[in-house]
């Protein structure tokens, strides 16, 4: 029983997807790169230590 809530779980999320289009992908790469120019992310180490408390 816990095996067929997890795969209808999964299979409802995947129904759900919803890719990004072309332009939207483009946007969010270009957004991307300004913020690792600009210094605006976070290193492995600071997300491990934030959730991993």
């Amino acid at each position: 029983m816990k095996n067929y809530s997890k795969a209808l779980k999964i299979f409802k999320a995947e129904k759900s997807f919803d890719p990004f289009t072309v332009e939207e992908m483009n946007d969010r790469i270009s957004k991307s790169e300004d913020d690792f120019k600009n210094k605006k992310f976070k290193t492995t180490s600071e997300l491990l230590s934030k959730y991993s408390s």
